[in-house]
């Protein structure tokens, strides 16, 4: 009989689980359940704190940063007068339906539960130890380096995809056993291939007069046999001049703005602007333009869904540092340039990047022109030194790691003991050939 695995996602953190859910399914070892947390929200509590965040997202960082630490993974725990834990009771009949994540895990009663969220994480945690629900529950961590409210203690094992992290988690205490490595689990159609759906896009392109026009076509996302001339022509790009993309996040960060400002003088270049939404980027820069000198090849695309037309013909991405876009930018071997962060996440995740030599900081004029002559100088190496870290393969390590823990087996002891008869059999190499050489002298 198949076991179950159960994928309780986040708007937030949708790419990997949604990939994850993908992929076993076509292994068919697993039956496999996703379900978006905030399609069983009680009290609409997690639809309003994604608006919120996508509010102070494009307008207000400071408020972004603190709504992206409140929720915690933790599970606080009541105890009794003689200062013991207390252990959770079921919810009572009448107020099941307010827990309705809960009674998701009750009743699928999944053998292994993924989580992406603190909220996710949490809710799992109860409803395990309040049904008596047996199955192992583990987190899964997108991001470059460790955002803390991740943390549960009862979480049996944490999926992370850099060593940056894991050591983070061992600092909280969380045991290495508990700790898998891998790359981000990522879908190849969605990264490597075009997406054959239609998408409608807003166009405005500025005129080589100053004038700006805002015209609505549908833009199909490209085929696989389109060329790179035919995407360019969808978005109203009609010359041979490389494209630079401005890309701000799922939501168009507030500091899609100033990336745009500071390449806007680049007249060897088309800028292509993502706003993702973020209609304040196109007013605000139309406004700036008219008052400082800029190309005239510059153009806004909005509500863009599936980026692969737009990754076919970018030459130099400027993004947000937000996990996955930036894994696939370095999965297409484009050039990585990071404008500012709006929280904290985004912090680490670009001081991972750059100073790994991943990306470059892009947070002014000044430093995005050094990114670009650095990769004019530099690519092939870039390319190899990414290669050697980052590899498309998130999705099968993650199957092979569950695959082991499923026959009981610690992938970590298991993957030591390779290391160690790895180490072995070189120093038996070595010995020999000391050996023939002593023959030799």
């Amino acid at each position: 009989m198949k076991k179950t695995v159960l994928i309780i996602y986040s708007n937030l953190f949708d790419v990997s689980a949604l990939a994850l859910k993908n992929y076993l399914l076509d292994d068919g070892k697993y039956n496999v359940i996703a379900v978006n947390e905030r399609e069983y929200d009680s009290f609409r509590v997690l639809r309003n704190f994604v608006k919120a965040y996508k509010f102070t997202y494009r307008r207000t960082p400071f408020f972004n940063n603190l709504l992206v630490n409140w929720p915690s993974a933790e599970v606080e725990r009541k105890k009794d007068s003689d200062g013991n834990e207390v252990n959770f009771k079921p919810t009572s009949e009448h107020f099941a339906r307010l827990r309705k994540l809960e009674n998701i895990c009750m009743r699928y009663d999944a053998e292994y539960t993924v989580c992406t969220s603190q909220y996710a994480i949490k809710r799992a945690i109860l409803a395990r130890e309040k049904y008596n629900l047996s199955g192992k529950i583990f987190a899964l961590i997108t991001d470059y380096d460790l955002q803390h409210n991740f943390i549960n203690i009862y979480v049996d094992g944490y999926f992370v995809i850099t060593e940056k992290t894991r050591a983070a988690l061992m600092e909280r205490g969380i045991s290495e056993d508990k700790i898998y490595l891998i790359n981000m689990p990522v879908d190849l159609d969605e990264t490597m291939e075009s997406d054959k759906t239609k998408n409608k896009v807003k166009i405005s392109k500025k005129s080589d007069s100053g004038e700006e026009g805002v015209q609505n076509k549908d833009v199909a996302v490209a085929e696989i046999h389109e060329s790179a001339e035919d995407i360019r022509n969808k978005f109203n790009i009609r010359n041979k001049l490389p494209v630079i993309t401005v890309l701000g996040g799922r939501y168009g960060s507030k500091y899609t703005y100033n990336a745009l400002k500071d390449v806007a003088q680049f007249k060897d270049c088309n800028i292509l602007v993502i706003t993702n939404g973020n209609k304040s980027i196109y007013r605000k820069f139309s406004k700036w333009s008219k008052k400082n000198e800029c190309t005239g090849n510059i153009y806004f695309a909005d509500n863009v869904k599936g980026l692969n037309s737009v990754y076919r013909i970018t030459d130099y991405l400027i993004a947000a540092p937000t996990a996955t876009i930036c894994f696939e930018a370095i999965m297409r071997k484009i050039p990585l340039i990071l404008m500012d962060s709006v929280n904290n996440v985004e912090t680490k995740n670009s001081k991972y990047l750059v100073s790994g030599g991943y990306a470059y900081s892009g947070i002014s004029n000044e430093r995005i022109k050094i990114a670009m002559a650095g990769y004019l100088k530099d690519l092939k190496t870039w390319i190899k030194h990414c290669e050697n870290r980052f590899t498309n393969d998130g999705c099968e390590k993650f199957l092979q790691i569950l695959d082991m823990i499923d026959a009981g087996v610690n992938p970590n002891a298991l993957e030591d003991k390779i290391k160690s008869d790895e180490d072995d059999i070189v120093e038996i190499e070595i010995k020999d050939e000391k050996h023939k050489r002593r023959g030799r002298g």
